[in-house]
């Protein structure tokens, strides 16, 4: 799911013309893009590869901070910003799968 928001992301930017400001906006949907295909990563080989469960729970507590920190600093009021509050929920279940396999882990 994350990963759609984030192609959705980069694709909707492109419909612009090149800027910095959209240079930006197409950074962040691939660093959507590359936390969500951690995740995936993470889901299949987290058992195996324990350091990789820490490392992708600690950039998705990064992810969702950032998420917050969007949420909490908008000009616009959030009913005209959705897509940040779904990416923060987003962000959010990606930290809760992420820490119930980091925690489940055996070592």
């Amino acid at each position: 799911m994350f990963l759609a928001f984030g192609i959705t992301h980069c694709v909707l930017g492109l419909t612009k013309p090149i800027t910095m400001d959209l240079l930006w906006f197409l950074g962040g949907g691939l660093a959507m893009i590359f936390l969500a295909m951690l995740n995936l990563l993470r889901s299949h080989y987290g058992n195996r590869v324990r350091p990789l469960n820490r490392a992708c729970l600690l950039a998705n507590l990064l992810t969702l901070a950032l998420f917050i920190a969007i949420t909490l600093h908008m000009e616009v009021p959030l009913i005209k910003a959705p897509q940040v509050l779904a990416g923060t929920l987003l962000v959010a279940l990606l930290v809760h799968f992420s820490t119930k396999q980091t925690f489940a882990a055996k070592p």
